[in-house]
């Protein structure tokens, strides 16, 4: 199996629903972003609600 930090682009922008909240027209701030989670490394993408709080949607793939 490969790891997922070696997958394409798209396949993490897949798996973190991207797509999705662009059709719904939510503007992401930063992402797909790889990171060092206390597990291993995780990919998040970074959006603001209605009233403007910032929100971090994060997941491991391992």
């Amino acid at each position: 199996m490969v790891p997922l930090s070696c997958a394409p682009s798209w396949v993490i922008r897949r798996l973190l629903l991207f797509d999705k909240f662009t059709e719904q027209r939510v503007d992401i701030e930063a992402g797909p972003v790889r990171r060092t989670g206390v597990r291993s490394t995780i990919y998040s993408l970074h959006l603001r609600d209605p009233d403007g709080n910032l929100i971090k949607l994060s997941n491991y793939f391992d």
